[in-house]
This record gives C-alpha cells, structure tokens and sequence, in this order.
C-alpha cells in the first residue's frame, strides 16, 4: 500500500511538473486576452480574463503550500506525517480549498459555455446550476468538516468517503452532460450548414477542442474518484494533479481557438479572420436542363464581423 510520505513526494513531483504547464498556458492566455485582443483594438473578456487569473493564482498558492508542507514534514519534524493528516492545520486546510474550488471554477465555466450556445437559454442550463450549486454545498461541508475534524487518517476516514465521492460524481456528471450538449448543439448545427461552409467547419474544430478540455478534467476527476472510494493514498497525488489540470484545460480552450493550429494553418488566427466565408450556394436546377445551356450559378457569401475568440466561435 502507498504510504502518506511517498504519496506527499510523489504529489510534490507531478504537481510541479502540471504547475510549469500550467504557468505556461497561463501567460499565454492572459497574452492573448490581454495584449494580442489590444491590438486588433478589441475589449478583453474580463469573465475569461478573471477565470485565468484565478486559477492561476490557486495553482501557484496549491503548488506552493505542498511543498511548505512537505518541508515541514520531511525536515522539521523527521518524516512525521502528522501534519499531512491533521485536516484541521491551515495549511492542509488552504490545499482542501484549493482542491475543491478549482474544479468548481471550471464547472461553472462549462456550463456558461452551454448557455452561450444554446442560445442564452437558461432553461437548458438551469439543471446545470443546480447540480453545480448542490456541488458547492457538498465542497463547504467538506471544508466545515476538515476544521472540525480531529481524524489521524485524514481524507481516507470513513466521515468524508460519501462527501467527496458525492462531490466527485456531480463533477464528472456535470462535465460529461454539460460537454454533450454543447458537442451536440455543434455537431447539429454543422450538419444544417455543411453544404453552405467554404473550407474547415470552425464548429466542427470547437467542438473538438471541447471534447478534448472535458476529457481531461472528466479523467482526472474519475481516477481521484476511485481513489477515493478505495480510501488509498494515490488521492493525494491526483487531487493536486486535477487542480493544476482544470487550470490547463480551461487554457487550452483560449488558446486553440485563438491559435491557428486549431485551423489546422499556423498563419491564421481565429482573431485575423475578418472575413467569414457563409457558404457557396449553388443553383438548385443543376441536374436540369436549359433551353439556354446557361451554367449553374454559385454566389459566394461572406459576411465581415468581428469574432470574440471562444464566444464568438460557439455563436456562429
């Protein structure tokens, strides 16, 4: 079985190899938002902007009180694992917090996503919230027992095995409806418009980068879940894996759809796109004849607009 102490350092090394993805998605991102939206003189999302910034922030302070913790662990105290397991140390309550809010973040970024697609309808995304909010009520249960709780095995005692497993399903369950709907939405609204879209189908390609974000998260949080219920140490390495990789994911998604590998061309950006080709429309007398031999007519349609990186793809 995983000790505490090999399951700290073990935490310790893949957080810190996350955190440096991490730190690097997140400049890129704040960039983008930031400095690459300025100048085509275009308004930051200050929703996406905010989301960025937190996460960031709660990567870097999770990242950097495990190893303060494991410093005090493994030096001061010679190896005595007290600490790690004493949930009630503020330390080890900052990291329950930091565990906790981040997935939180990103299901709530989720299901903003889902209602800007389905057209602003929060009749399609109300279930969405309140799952997300009986979540919350889970996460500050878990909190107020972790401040009251005086348990030497820490999270692997029986007391919090029905909370996190609970909250972990309402994650997964969240994610995998939430990426569902907005896949199909997508998927729906290309098939309507396959034969009027010149070149790669941008929906098509946001759709996958959306698969690709949910997948991520949906897996992490599964592998924490079973670690959970089976109560073994492992839960320590994933639970600061996950907080570093929603932060990824959510970075991810800004920076494939303002990227233009997305488009599968790297000279192109989804900000340089100004003009959007609607569609070839042919004539539908093609396969009729004409007593005037004239050729089927195509009107080519392109609209100019000005596109909002992420929302502006989902709405096209």
């Amino acid at each position: 079985m995983l000790s505490i102490a090999t399951a700290k350092l073990l935490e310790i090394f893949f957080t810190t190899i996350f955190l440096g993805i991490h730190l690097v998605t997140f400049v890129k991102s704040l960039w983008i938002q930031l400095v690459r939206r300025r100048r085509r003189s275009r308004k930051p999302n200050w929703l996406l902007v905010a989301v960025t910034l937190s996460m960031g922030v709660i990567g870097i302070l999770d990242t950097g009180i495990s190893l303060a913790l494991s410093y005090q662990v493994f030096v001061v105290a010679g190896g005595n694992v007290s600490r790690v397991t004493t949930l009630s140390y503020w330390m080890n309550l900052v990291q329950i917090f930091d565990v906790n809010v981040q997935p939180l973040i990103g299901d709530a970024m989720m299901i903003n996503r889902l209602w800007v697609v389905y057209g602003r309808d929060w009749r399609i995304s109300a279930p969405f919230v309140l799952i997300w909010l009986g979540n919350l009520g889970v996460v500050i249960m878990v909190v107020y027992l972790s401040i009251k709780s005086h348990v030497s095995s820490g999270f692997n005692d029986s007391i919090f095995t029905p909370y996190l497993a609970a909250m972990l399903v309402l994650t997964v369950v969240n994610n995998v409806l939430t990426t569902s709907l907005i896949v199909y939405r997508l998927w729906t609204a290309t098939r309507i418009t396959r034969t009027y879209i010149v070149g790669q189908h941008h929906l098509r390609i946001f759709a996958r980068i959306v698969i690709e974000s949910g997948l991520l998260c949906t897996v992490t949080a599964l592998i924490l879940l079973g670690a959970t219920v089976s109560k073994s140490n492992f839960d320590y390495i994933v639970g600061g894996s996950l907080t570093q990789l929603t932060g990824i994911a959510f970075n991810l998604i800004i920076i494939n759809v303002a990227s233009g590998t997305a488009y599968g061309n790297d000279d192109t950006s989804l900000s340089d796109l100004r003009t959007v080709a609607l569609g070839t429309v042919q004539n539908s007398s093609d396969h009729i004849s004409s007593p005037c031999n004239t050729s089927p007519v195509h009107i080519h349609i392109a609209q100019t607009t000005k596109l909002n990186d992420e929302e502006s793809m989902m709405n096209k």
